[in-house]
């Protein structure tokens, strides 16, 4: 790691924590503890902070790695390192391991991304002497940016019985479809009640929530996980980071 600020690369968070200024090894996608170039003073002296505050709603039928990678903007050696079990996550990105147990199942997901506040370090004036040298092998990268925010993952999912009318399930897989791209559509501002002729259909779907939000309880059911949609701006904190540029 000869330069600060020569091949800068973004990756996703996915509930690991990093910190402005820490050492990073984008070979093994691993954090290197206990170490850091610059003090504690010259970190803060040095970042700057900016309000950006966007929400983006997904939703999809999908239930393949590949979608699920991409929904959670999961690219490269990372991805790799995460279907190979090197690199372990937590928050919304457990919901990568949640795969639909027989064919049985019809699944329907909605994926909530909320940005807030943007940090970065002024790497041009932090003191170049301390940065390790080419044949110094210890990391690859430095902290130098982190996107501040959250993400959470609404798995919705109905059994189907083998004396179900296929038509019928489709039928109610639709309703519940049209309501969640309501939700992408006008976002949590959405009218989220569900009228009685589509409530039997709705509530033969539960519900599993994967966020970077702390719940008093998960929603386990459609109604409750629209209840918890409405609350999530809310409970957005600054303190969760979902991107960090290196």
């Amino acid at each position: 790691m000869g330069s600060v600020g020569a091949n800068v690369i973004e990756t996703a968070a996915l509930g690991r924590p990093f910190q402005l200024g820490m050492l990073y090894d984008c070979r093994k996608e691993a954090l290197i503890p206990g170490i850091r170039l610059w003090s504690k003073e010259q970190l803060e002296q040095n970042m700057c902070s900016y309000t950006q505050i966007n929400t983006d709603f997904n939703v999809t039928a999908s239930d393949s790695i590949q979608d699920k990678t991409k929904l959670l903007n999961i690219e490269g050696g990372l991805k790799l390192s995460i279907l190979g079990d090197l690199v372990h996550v937590s928050g919304a990105a457990k919901y990568l391991s949640d795969i639909k147990k027989s064919f049985k199942q019809q699944r329907l997901t909605l994926h909530y991304h909320s940005t807030c506040r943007f940090e970065e370090l002024t790497v041009n004036h932090l003191p170049s002497e301390n940065l390790p040298d080419d044949d110094n092998d210890i990391a690859t990268h430095v902290v130098t940016g982190i996107m501040y925010g959250a993400d959470a993952n609404f798995v919705f999912d109905r059994e189907v019985s083998l004396n179900e009318d296929i038509k019928t399930v489709k039928g109610e897989v639709k309703v519940v479809l049209e309501k969640l791209r309501g939700v992408v559509s006008v976002g949590a501002n959405a009218d989220l009640n569900v009228n009685r002729n589509k409530e039997s259909a709705v509530k033969k779907f539960t519900c599993t929530f994967y966020g970077d939000f702390q719940l008093q309880s998960n929603p386990t059911s459609f109604e409750d996980a629209m209840k918890v949609l409405a609350d999530l701006p809310k409970l957005l904190k600054k303190k969760t980071h979902i991107w960090w540029f290196l």
